[in-house]
């Protein structure tokens, strides 16, 4: 997922959004706010948040599955 940040070039305001759109959404949006609004850097920035799934079960595809804390590791992919 992808979000749009911005910048002020008057007052050096910054800000963002939600993690909501997909890439080509987002490239589309920041070219179409960085022409109506000049004086205002748009820029799109991914959601690079790492999973933290060590210690935890997988269901491989089971939809009933409830996610439990494991006693162990998953062992490394080879």
């Amino acid at each position: 997922m992808f979000r749009v940040a911005w910048r002020s070039l008057k007052t050096d305001a910054r800000g963002w959004g939600k993690y909501i759109l997909g890439k080509e959404e987002a490239k589309e949006y920041v070219k179409q706010l960085n022409d109506l609004f000049p004086e205002i850097t748009h820029w799109f920035e991914a959601d690079l948040t790492p999973l933290n799934v060590s210690g935890h079960r997988c269901s491989y595809g089971d939809m009933t599955f409830i996610p439990a804390r494991s006693p162990v590791s998953s062992p490394e992919a080879s």
